[in-house]
Order: structure tokens, then C-alpha cells, then sequence
């Protein structure tokens, strides 16, 4: 056991976990740049509103800075621009109607990073999934692949809410609202479809009411080319822990010497 301890073999370790921290600190700035480079980002409000606040920075996926689309509720090709406030030559088009509710209630999401983002919704209260509202993202590049994360929860009067969407020929139904949730809950108050292929450079999505009403805060599209991006909360987490364990051996080291 001494010898484990030993000098030698001690700077060989902390030359491991020195590397496991360098790799997490790369991770996390690749996963960023991709994301940056490749992500477009939608959130609904009430634009003209004075209480309207623009989303900056990730979502489930993306890094600090990100430029979110602010968008209507009904609108007809849309000009979109990329994570770094770039043209990007893609248009959105949506129907249905919208909401921004600071001023009725509280919201899950109040005192976080994304409270702009979750704190105004598309909404439908009279669709189904046999009468449907739809989106489109048109000019996106038929030989990619690309994932959508759709965001869907409202504020303390829109609990047990549930929203449909159809993309791709997938359909996702989101587990009921839980208007408390303050972190990303896959399948809950986000869903992810993945390796969408375009249709003569569109995607093309269904969305409706399933229970009560259906709600639709924003959208991110990310070009994969197949590859689900790892969630920008998973880098930082694997960064976290490289750091600790750096740490700890370093407690432990000081402790023998």
C-alpha cells in the first residue's frame, strides 16, 4: 500500500485525473461550439409586450450566449438566425394561437436561466390529433440529419396539461404538466425527436391537445447528422466530476504526507 502512495506512482495518478478534468473541460467546449455552430433557437411570446424578455444561453443543449429566435405565436415564414445571431437562409412557419403569462401567475422555471424561455407559450385548446396545428421549418439541407427539442410547460394554473406532436412520422406524448419543474425533464416538459431527415429541405411537424390544452414555449433544431447531442447539463456534470475527483486525491495526498 505504501508503495501505491509513493511519489512516482502518485504523480502518475494525478496525471490521469489532471486528464480526466482536461478531457471533461474539452467535452464541454466541443459540445458547445457544435451546438453553437449548428443550432437554431425558437422561443414564443408576446413580442410586443413590454414584459417580453428574449432568451439568451443553452437549453437542454447549447452554451452561454446562445441567441434564441423570438417568434409569435401564428406566423409565416419566419427568417431565422443561427446560435450566434448569424442568417442561417431557413424560415418557420406555425399555426395556432399564444400566450405570455407573467403577469397571472408564478412559473417553475421563475428564478433559473430559462425563466425568459419558459415563461411565454404557443397554446391550443380546441386541436386534436386528427385536427392538428402544424410547423414548418423550410431551407434546412436534405442530406443532413437534425434533432428538435420542443419545450412545453406554463405556469402554476397549468399543471397536468399535455401536449402531442407529430415529426417525421413519430409521435411523442408529453407526460402531464408538472407547472412546479425546474429543470429539464425529458418526456415531461421537453421532447426530443431525432434523426429527422428532411423532405425537400422541410421539416414538418403536428401539434395538438391531448389533455386540457397543449403548450409549446420554444424549439431548438440542431443538425447531427444522426449523433444525439450530449445535453450541456451531462458536459458540465462530467467536468464537475473530474474536478472532484482531482480534488479529492489531492485531500488525500496531503493527508499522507
Amino acid at each position: 500500500m505504501f508503495c501505491f502512495f509513493g511519489y512516482g506512482n502518485r504523480s502518475k495518478v494525478f496525471a490521469r485525473v489532471q486528464l480526466i478534468a482536461i478531457a471533461a473541460l474539452a467535452f464541454v467546449g466541443m459540445g458547445g461550439r457544435h451546438s453553437e455552430a449548428a443550432t437554431i433557437n425558437l422561443q414564443f411570446g408576446d413580442t410586443a409586450s413590454s414584459r417580453f424578455e428574449s432568451q439568451v444561453g443553452p437549453g437542454v443543449v447549447g452554451a452561454a450566449g446562445d441567441y434564441w429566435n423570438p417568434s409569435e405565436f401564428a406566423v409565416s415564414g419566419l427568417s431565422l438566425r443561427d446560435s450566434r445571431n448569424n442568417p442561417t437562409g431557413v424560415t418557420f412557419s406555425n399555426s395556432g394561437s399564444g400566450g405570455e403569462f407573467t403577469a397571472f401567475g408564478t412559473w417553475g422555471f421563475q428564478n433559473t436561466v430559462y425563466a425568459n424561455l419558459m415563461k411565454g407559450y404557443l397554446f391550443s385548446a380546441d386541436s386534436s390529433e386528427s385536427s392538428p396545428n402544424t410547423f414548418t421549418f423550410d431551407g434546412l439541407d436534405s442530406s443532413k440529419k437534425y434533432s428538435l427539442y420542443i419545450y412545453s410547460q406554463g405556469d402554476s394554473a397549468t399543471g397536468g396539461r399535455q401536449l402531442g406532436v407529430r415529426v417525421d412520422g413519430t409521435t411523442l406524448v408529453a407526460s402531464p404538466s408538472d407547472d412546479t419543474a425546474s429543470t429539464f425533464i425529458a418526456n415531461q416538459n421537453y421532447l426530443l425527436f431525432s434523426n429527422i431527415s428532411p423532405v425537400a429541405g422541410q421539416i414538418q411537424g403536428d401539434w395538438w391537445r391531448v389533455t386540457s390544452e397543449a403548450n409549446i414555449n420554444g424549439m431548438q433544431l440542431l443538425e447531427t447528422n444522426g449523433e444525439v447531442p450530449e445535453p450541456t447539463s451531462a458536459a458540465i456534470a462530467l467536468l464537475f466530476l473530474g474536478g472532484g475527483a482531482l480534488r479529492r486525491l489531492r485531500r488525500k495526498s496531503q493527508a499522507r504526507a
